[in-house]
C-alpha cells in the first residue's frame, strides 16, 4: 500500500471515529451509511462559512479510493498512480448539504495543495470540485440532472449538462460567461492547503419527504501529468453510477445546539424559551438541557418515569476543564431525590465544591439546599428537575465535563452509573462524561449603567488623544497607587532610581524586590513615571491610548542610530524591545483566560501580541497561529506580519514636554469560537473584559547587549497587582464641549492620489473638530511619469505599441524608437522587477555590493541600487505590431554574452540544436515574453528567443493549437523548430557588450470567444498583459546534468504584469531634425566643446550628418578678489592669489605673501605655538634678560643685536612702545 493510500485510510478511519463520537453527544447527526440520509431544510448565507445546520445535515466525502483519468473515465494505471503519489497529490473533500424550496445548498472543504504552475486552457481540466444533482428517474436523466463545476483557486463556476434541463439554471452553461457572484463563493485557505466552496444550485419541485440524488467529484493535476479525477465524472458516468446517493429532504427540526447558550433561567420548573435553542443530551428516558450565565450553570431535565418511588434519584456530576488547574480542583457530585424533593452533594472532593456547586448543601449538612437553587416537579409522565449550579469561572468557551445518571426505584435506569460504580466515578475515573462548552449568549442591546464603562467610538489612529477618548473610561496610575494596585516588578540595575523612590516615600524598602508603591509618598516626584490609559471600541477593534509622563525618555532610534524600518528588518527582528520605554497591556476578553492577549509596544515602533505564540514551545513555528487579536507576535515572524501590526499602531515623542504616547488598535479575529465568532461575542455592548498593565521606565542609553543591542541595561518595571474589569457600552463617546480655536492651516483628511481626489479641512486646535463649511476637495494629482514610471504611485506608464511592419533583421529600426518601450532598470527601481530562479552566487554577491540586493537570500531589487553595475543585465524592450503579428525588440546589456552553439555538446554544429531531445535549451542568454491577449488568463503566449537567434518557441503551445504561430520546442520536429526560428533575428555587439533580439510573434486564428484571436487582438484598441523575463547565462554552456546544453550558472529576472496598448498610429521611420543645436561636449576655460543637430524622436540618439560645430574655449574669468591659498599662522607666513571664477585656476604671477598672524595668548603663552609673551631672546622664559636684550636692540636700531621676538606688541615695528609693553608684562608676571 503506498503512502497516499495509507493517508486516505487514516483520514477515513478518523472520520468514522468522529462520527461515532458525535453520536454520543448529539442526536440527529446522520452518517451517510445510516439508511437513507437526510438533508436538513435551512437557508444559509453564502459566505464560505460552515453554518451549524450543515453539521446536522447530510455530508459526504470525496471517494479517493479509485484514481481515474478525466479524459477517458478509466482507472489510472499504476504508473500514473505512483506519479500522483510521487508529486504529493493530496486531493480530498468533504461536502455538506442543505435545502430550501428552490435550491440545494452545498458547502465543500477541499484539500488540494498541488496547484499546477502552468495554465490549463480547458476549464474542465483545471483543479475543480463538481457537484452533480439528479431530480428525476432513469428515463428522463438527461433533462433532470446537471453538474456544477467550480474552481476555488481561480474562482469560476459553470454548469455542465447533458440536455435541456432546469437543474442548475442559475449557473452559466459555459465558462466564458460568468456566473453571478450571488450563486457561489470561494475562499483559498491561508495555508495553501486548498480552498472552500459554498454554492446554491437551483432545483425546481423540492418538497419535504421527497428524495433527490447527489454525487461528488473532483479533479487534481500535479506537475505535467494527466488530469486525475476522483468520484463522479458527469461526462463519463450515468444514472447507474454508485456515486449517486439518494437523500431524503427533511423538514426543519430542533437539533441540539453545538454549544450551551448564555441566558439566565428562572428556577420554577417551567422550560424557558432559551432552552429550545441550546445544547442538550438525551438518554433512554432522560433529556437534560443546559444554559449558563456569569455565575451559574443551569440545568433543565425531563425524566420519563410513570411510577413515583423513594428510590427515584437524579445524579449530576460536573468538573471544570482547565488546563491550568489539576484534576478535581473544581468539581461536584450532586443528587436530586426526585420523590422527596431534596437536593445535596453526594460526596465532596476536598475543597473542589468551592469552585462548582457551592450553593448546594454538603452531603453531611443539617441545613437543606435553599429552595431558590432548584425545583423538582412531578408530572404525569415523570419528573422535571431545574437547578442552577454556582460556578466561579463561567465564560464563553469554558468547557465542563458533565455526566448524569438516573435511578428508578433504586435501580439504575438511565445515563452513567451502574451497580459497581456511581455516576461521578464513571465521569472521573472511567472518563465517560460529555464535554459541553459555554457558547454565545442571547445578547442584549441595553447599555450598561454600572461598572467601568468603555464607550463606543472610532478614533483617528495618529498617536494623539482624540477628544472622544475623554468621554470613555480612563485609568491613571497615580490613582492605582492610591488604590494599592501598583507595584514594582522587574528592577534591573537602577540603584539610584530605587533610592529616589525610597527617599520620596514611594516604596517601603531601598530594595530591588517587588513592593507596592505607597499612596502617602511624594506622588508628584518628577522621577516617578506614570501613565494615563484611555479606552474605546468599535465593531472591529478595541482601542487603547496611553500617555506616559517620564522625566528621562529614551528614544531607541535616536540613541542607537537605527531607523524605524530597522526595527522591522534588523534591530528589532527578534526583540520586541520591551526593556525600554515601553508598555504591555493584558486584555482578557469575556474574562476568559483562554482568550487572553498580551500586547507589547515600544513608541519607537514595535508592536506585538505575545500570546499569539503562547501555544508553541518553539516560537519560530508561530507565524500562522490564529490568536484572539489579528496582531501577530513580533519575535520570529515575517516582515509582512510586523508591518501589518504597525498598521494598527501610532506613537509620538514629546521629550521636551516630558511625555510620549502610544495608541494601539487591537483588531479582534473573526475566528469561530463557541458557536459564534470571537469578534461578534466580545465586541458587543454589555460584554466585559479584564485589563492589566506593565509599564517600563528605562534609564541611561540603549546598550549593546544580548537584547539585540537596542534594549536598555537599566530599567524599572511597574505593574498592576489586580486586573480591572471593564464593560463595553454601545453608547457613543462624544466630544467634550469646546470653545473652538480654529487652525489657520488645512488638515489633510485624505491625501489625493494620482487618480483619486483627496479632502482637507480646518480643525479646532483644542478638540480637533472640523470647522463647518471648511471641507474642500483636493483634485487628483495625475500621474507624473519619469522614465515610464509614475514618481508618486510607481505605476508603470501604459506602453503604446504603434502599427508597423519592421524589417526582421535584428536591427533596432527607427520605428521601434518611436513606439512604446520599457527599461528593466527603471522597473527594478520601482519594485516592478525581481529575481527569479538564480544560482550564480558570484553574481548575486556583486548585486549585493552594488546595493541592488539587500542580501544574498533576497529576491527584491532595491530602488537605490547602482544599476550601471556590470553584474546587472539591463535591457530596453520595444513593441510594434501589424495585422499578423506582434514584434518585440529587446536590447540587452550583458558583459558575458553566451552562444549556446558554443557548447561542447554540439561539437561546433549549431544545426544539431534542432534535433536535440528531452530538455529544451532555456538556461542560456534568452529573452522571454509572457503575453495574455486582452488580459485573458486562459490565453497565454510564452515566446522566447536566444541571443544568437538560433531558436524561437512558445512554451505555452504544447499541443500545437496555441495562440501563437511559434512551436513548442520539446515535442516539435527539426523542420518545425527551423521554421519557428525564422521569427527571430539578432545582433551581437561584443565590443560594446550588448545584444539585440528581434522576435516576431505571429498570432493565430484560433477561436477567441467567437472571433479569431488575430482579429480580436491585432487592431487599434487591442491590448495585452505583458511580463518581461530575462535569463542571463553567467557561465559558458557546460556538459552537466542539464543534457550538456544549459548554462551551469544563471540569473533570471521577472517583471510584474504590465499593460501594452495597441494603437493604429504609425511610427515615424525617418529622422526629424531639431531646429536648435544640442551641446554634446561643453567647452571649458581651456578646452573647446562641440554641438550638433539631433533627431527629435523619443529614444533616438542619432546626430545629423555634418552638423557638428566646435564651441570655442571660454577662457579664464579672473576674480577681482584674492583667494587665500595658504593661511598665515603666528609662525609661518601665508599666501594668496587671483583665481578663475569658473575653473578655480590660479592666475600666473598673482601670488603674494600674507604676513604672520598675531599670537593668541592665554595666561601669557600662545595657544598655537607656545611662545611666551615678552620672550625677546627666545629662551622660553620671561625675565630681566629679555628686558635688557630689548633695550639694547632698540638702542642699536636692531643692528648687531640678536632678538628673536622683539616686536612685543605685534604692531609690525620695534619701538619704545614695545619696551613699555614689555615692562607691563613683566609687572603682571611678577
Amino acid at each position: 500500500m503506498n503512502k497516499r493510500m495509507q493517508k486516505l485510510l487514516s483520514v477515513f478511519t478518523a472520520g468514522l471515529f468522529v462520527l461515532q463520537s458525535a453520536s454520543l453527544v448529539a442526536t440527529g447527526v446522520f452518517a451517510e451509511d445510516a439508511g437513507t440520509a437526510e438533508v436538513v431544510k435551512h437557508t444559509p448565507t453564502l459566505d464560505a462559512k460552515l453554518d451549524d445546520q450543515y453539521k446536522k445535515s447530510y455530508k459526504t466525502e470525496l471517494d479517493t479510493s479509485v484514481l481515474r483519468l478525466r479524459k477517458t473515465g478509466n482507472a489510472a494505471s499504476s504508473a500514473i498512480i505512483n506519479k500522483y503519489a510521487e508529486f504529493k497529490g493530496d486531493m480530498a473533500a468533504t461536502a455538506y448539504y442543505l435545502w430550501d424550496d428552490g435550491y440545494i445548498y452545498v458547502y465543500a472543504d477541499v484539500t488540494d495543495s498541488t496547484v499546477p504552475t502552468a495554465e490549463v486552457q480547458e476549464p474542465m481540466y483545471q483543479d475543480i470540485i463538481t457537484f452533480a444533482v439528479w431530480n428525476g428517474n432513469a428515463e428522463n436523466y438527461n433533462t433532470t440532472s446537471a453538474e456544477v463545476v467550480i474552481n476555488g483557486e481561480k474562482n469560476y463556476a459553470f454548469a455542465n449538462t447533458k440536455g435541456d434541463t432546469a437543474v442548475a439554471s442559475n449557473f452559466s452553461k459555459a465558462y466564458g460567461t460568468a456566473t453571478e457572484s450571488t450563486e457561489y463563493v470561494t475562499k483559498v485557505k491561508n495555508d495553501g492547503s486548498g480552498y472552500i466552496v459554498e454554492a446554491r444550485i437551483k432545483v425546481d419541485g423540492l418538497t419535504a419527504d421527497s428524495t433527490v440524488n447527489l454525487a461528488l467529484g473532483g479533479n487534481d493535476k500535479v506537475a505535467t501529468y494527466e488530469m486525475c479525477s476522483f468520484g463522479f465524472i458527469y461526462d463519463k458516468d450515468d444514472s447507474t453510477s454508485a456515486a449517486y446517493k439518494t437523500v431524503k429532504l427533511a423538514g426543519p427540526r430542533r437539533l441540539p445546539g453545538e454549544f450551551v447558550i448564555k441566558a439566565t433561567a428562572a428556577i420554577d420548573g417551567q422550560m424557558d424559551e432559551a432552552y429550545n435553542k441550546t445544547y442538550f443530551v438525551t438518554g433512554d428516558h432522560t433529556e437534560v438541557n443546559f444554559l449558563w450565565d456569569d455565575g451559574y450553570y443551569y440545568m433543565y431535565a425531563v425524566i420519563d418515569d410513570s411510577t413515583a418511588a423513594n428510590g427515584d434519584i437524579l445524579y449530576l456530576s460536573l468538573q471544570n476543564k482547565d488546563k491550568n488547574n489539576p484534576f478535581w480542583s473544581e468539581a461536584c457530585a450532586l443528587e436530586f431525590d426526585l420523590n422527596n424533593g431534596t437536593a445535596k452533594h453526594t460526596i465532596e472532593f476536598g475543597d473542589a465544591y468551592k469552585g462548582v456547586g457551592y450553593n448546594f448543601a454538603l452531603s453531611g449538612a443539617t441545613e437543606p439546599t435553599p429552595a431558590t437553587e432548584y425545583s423538582i416537579t412531578r408530572t404525569e409522565s415523570g419528573y422535571i428537575v431545574e437547578a442552577r449550579i454556582a460556578n466561579t469561572t463561567m465564560a464563553t468557551g469554558k468547557e465542563i465535563d458533565f455526566g448524569y445518571g438516573v435511578k428508578n426505584d433504586g435501580a439504575w435506569y438511565d445515563g452513567l452509573g451502574n451497580n459497581d460504580t456511581a455516576t461521578w466515578q464513571e465521569l472521573y475515573n472511567n472518563k465517560k462524561g460529555t464535554i459541553i462548552t459555554c457558547g454565545a449568549g442571547i445578547q442584549s442591546d441595553d447599555n450598561p449603567t454600572e461598572g467601568n464603562i468603555v464607550k463606543k467610538g472610532t478614533p483617528e489612529l495618529d498617536g494623539r488623544l482624540d477628544g472622544i477618548y475623554k468621554d470613555s473610561y480612563k485609568i491613571d496610575t497615580i490613582e492605582l497607587i492610591k488604590e494599592h494596585n501598583l507595584k514594582t516588578g522587574w528592577v534591573n540595575d537602577v540603584p539610584q532610581l530605587v533610592k529616589d523612590y525610597y527617599q520620596a516615600g514611594l516604596i517601603a524598602e531601598n530594595s530591588d524586590k517587588s513592593q507596592f508603591l505607597l499612596a502617602d509618598g511624594k506622588l508628584d516626584s518628577d522621577f516617578l513615571v506614570h501613565a494615563e490609559i484611555y479606552f474605546l471600541w468599535d465593531d472591529d477593534a478595541l482601542y487603547i491610548f496611553t500617555k506616559v509622563y517620564d522625566n528621562e525618555i529614551l528614544d531607541v532610534c535616536a540613541e542607537t542610530g537605527c531607523t524605524p524600518d530597522d526595527l522591522v528588518t534588523a534591530v528589532g527582528a527578534s526583540d520586541l524591545l520591551l526593556c525600554n520605554e515601553s508598555l504591555i497591556h493584558d486584555v482578557i476578553p469575556l474574562q476568559n483566560q483562554e482568550l487572553a492577549m498580551r500586547l507589547g509596544a515600544n513608541p519607537a515602533g514595535t508592536y506585538g501580541d505575545q500570546k499569539a505564540c503562547a501555544g508553541y514551545e518553539n516560537r519560530d513555528q508561530c507565524e500562522y497561529l490564529e490568536g484572539v487579536s489579528e496582531i501577530s507576535d513580533w519575535v520570529h515572524v515575517s516582515e509582512i506580519s510586523k508591518r501589518n501590526n504597525l498598521s494598527n499602531f501610532a506613537s509620538e515623542y514629546h521629550i521636551q514636554d516630558g511625555y510620549y504616547t502610544v495608541e494601539l488598535r487591537i483588531p479582534i479575529t473573526e475566528r469561530d469560537y463557541a458557536g459564534t465568532t470571537i469578534k461578534n461575542q466580545f465586541l458587543h455592548t454589555g460584554e466585559k473584559f479584564d485589563y492589566g498593565l506593565f509599564l517600563y521606565d528605562a534609564r541611561t542609553k540603549a546598550f549593546s547587549s544580548s537584547f539585540s543591542g537596542a534594549s536598555a541595561q537599566h530599567f524599572m518595571q511597574l505593574q498592576m497587582d489586580k486586573n480591572i474589569t471593564m464593560v463595553l457600552s454601545g453608547e457613543e463617546a462624544k466630544l467634550p464641549d469646546c470653545e473652538h480655536e480654529w487652525n489657520t492651516e488645512f488638515t489633510i483628511e485624505k491625501a489625493a492620489t494620482c487618480t483619486e481626489p483627496g479632502e482637507r479641512s480646518i480643525h479646532c486646535s483644542i478638540c480637533d473638530e472640523v470647522k463647518p463649511g471648511s471641507v474642500e476637495v483636493i483634485e487628483p494629482l495625475g500621474h507624473n511619469y519619469v522614465d515610464g514610471i509614475c514618481t508618486r504611485c510607481h505605476k508603470v506608464q501604459p506602453v503604446t505599441a504603434k502599427k508597423y511592419t519592421p524589417s526582421l533583421d535584428g536591427v533596432l529600426d527607427e520605428a521601434y524608437l518611436d513606439s512604446g518601450s520599457i527599461k528593466a532598470s527603471e522597473l527594478a527601481k520601482n519594485g516592478k522587477l525581481s529575481l527569479g530562479w538564480c544560482n550564480s552566487e558570484n553574481t548575486i554577491g556583486k548585486l549585493v555590493d552594488a546595493g541592488i540586493l539587500s542580501d544574498a537570500n533576497s529576491s527584491a531589487l532595491l530602488p537605490g541600487g547602482d544599476y550601471t553595475s556590470s553584474a546587472f543585465a539591463d535591457a530596453e524592450v520595444y513593441f510594434l505590431w501589424d495585422d499578423d503579428a506582434l514584434y518585440i525588440y529587446s536590447k540587452v546589456y550583458d558583459d558575458d554574452i553566451l552562444d549556446i552553439a558554443s557548447a561542447e555538446y554540439f561539437k561546433g554544429d549549431a544545426s544539431s540544436l534542432y534535433t536535440i531531445n528531452g530538455d529544451y535549451p532555456w538556461i542560456n542568454d534568452i529573452v522571454t515574453h509572457t503575453i495574455n491577449p486582452l488580459a485573458n488568463q486562459f490565453a497565454v503566449i510564452t515566446a522566447s528567443g536566444d541571443a544568437y537567434g538560433h531558436y524561437a518557441w512558445d512554451n505555452s503551445n504544447k499541443d500545437g493549437g496555441g495562440w501563437s504561430g511559434l512551436c513548442y520546442f520539446q515535442n516539435s520536429s527539426a523542420d518545425q523548430r527551423i521554421a519557428s526560428a525564422e521569427n527571430v533575428k539578432t545582433t551581437v555587439n561584443l565590443e560594446e557588450n550588448w545584444y539585440g533580439v528581434e522576435l516576431r510573434i505571429p498570432i493565430t486564428d484560433k477561436d477567441f470567444g467567437g472571433t479569431p484571436l488575430k482579429d480580436a487582438l491585432l487592431k487599434d484598441g487591442g491590448y495585452i498583459d505583458y511580463k518581461y523575463q530575462l535569463t542571463d547565462g553567467v557561465k559558458k554552456p557546460f556538459g552537466s546534468s542539464f543534457k550538456g546544453f544549459q548554462c551551469e550558472w544563471w540569473m533570471i529576472y521577472v517583471s510584474e504584469a504590465l499593460r501594452v496598448d495597441l494603437s493604429g498610429e504609425a511610427p515615424h521611420t525617418e529622422h526629424v531634425w531639431a531646429e536648435d543645436y544640442t551641446v554634446d561636449v561643453a567647452p571649458t576655460c581651456t578646452e573647446a566643446g562641440s554641438k550638433s543637430i539631433h533627431c527629435t524622436h523619443p529614444g533616438c540618439q542619432v546626430i545629423k550628418p555634418d552638423s557638428t560645430v566646435e564651441i570655442e574655449a571660454l577662457g579664464h574669468d579672473w576674480s577681482e578678489e584674492y583667494t587665500v591659498d595658504t593661511p598665515a599662522t603666528c609662525t609661518t607666513v601665508g599666501s594668496e592669489s587671483i583665481h578663475c571664477k569658473r575653473c578655480d585656476a590660479q592666475k600666473p604671477d598673482s601670488a603674494r605673501e600674507i604676513p604672520l598672524a598675531k599670537h593668541t595668548y592665554k595666561d601669557g603663552k600662545c595657544e598655537v605655538c607656545g611662545h611666551v609673551n615678552g620672550d625677546v631672546n627666545g629662551d622660553g622664559q620671561l625675565d630681566t634678560a629679555d628686558l635688557v636684550r630689548l633695550m639694547k636692540y632698540i638702542a642699536a636700531d636692531g643692528k648687531d643685536i640678536e632678538a628673536k621676538f622683539p616686536d612685543v606688541n605685534e604692531d609690525g615695528e620695534v619701538t619704545t612702545a614695545d619696551l613699555v609693553r614689555m615692562m607691563k608684562i613683566g609687572r603682571a608676571h611678577v
